[in-house]
């Protein structure tokens, strides 16, 4: 786990401070939109919802966002530290004077931008033509590459179809999951014929790209 210094802890605490009441008033503003639309829309909500009720999750809400907003600060501050120390040991290890802090946070924050651009790019399966322009898959690309997703997807989708289905008719529940499964299972056979049929098209694999530095 990465030390703080006691220098660091001012400047890392305001961050958290501002990112979590930020966080906090966000999720509170988009929880009492998602109560007021629930109290028009839906019977449940507006008639079995109590105010003890609506307090905790107004509550819940509010400190949840604060702690993920704060957190976040936390780990980009510390992150960003990071690199302006690793930049200022390669200034030193090559004999260079190490620029002033605003150019070295700068040069920082370049530095990570390029990081997640190049991770971005190995996630999504980007790639550079000659002129440096990104190249993205292209659709059938994209369904091969993440066909392991779809097919999770699919079979969640059907079981999910199958049971609201199911339960506005009559009948033992075992009946009901047995069937909303066999329509799942029957579906993902289906789907994965289908792409195993397109990852056998040439133009359907995604083009080989190699690892980017920082992850060798």
């Amino acid at each position: 786990m990465r030390e703080v210094h006691e220098s660091e802890n001012d400047g890392m605490m305001t961050e958290a401070l501002v990112a979590g009441a930020k966080g906090g008033a966000l999720w509170l503003g988009a929880t009492i939109g998602g109560l007021m639309l629930g109290d028009k829309y839906s019977p449940l909500i507006r008639n079995r919802l109590n105010y003890a009720g609506r307090a905790f999750v107004l509550s819940s809400m509010a400190i949840s966002g604060c702690y993920i907003w704060a957190e976040d600060a936390v780990l980009r501050y510390g992150r960003q530290r990071d690199m302006e120390r690793v930049l200022a040991s390669r200034y030193s290890q090559a004999g260079q004077a190490v620029p002033e802090y605003e150019a070295l946070k700068q040069e920082a924050t370049a530095e990570i931008q390029a990081q997640d651009t190049a991770f971005r790019r190995h996630r999504e399966g980007i790639t550079l033509d000659e002129q440096g322009n990104e190249v993205h898959l292209t659709p059938l690309q994209w369904a091969v590459k993440h066909r392991m997703a779809i097919g999770l997807g699919t079979w969640g989708a059907i079981m999910a179809g199958s049971l609201l289905k199911s339960f506005s008719q009559k009948g033992p529940l075992s009946f009901k999951l047995i069937h909303s499964r066999i329509y799942a299972q029957v579906g993902v056979i289906g789907l994965v014929v289908v792409m195993s049929l397109a990852a056998a098209i040439p133009d359907a694999q995604p083009p080989q790209r190699p690892r980017p530095s920082y992850l060798e």
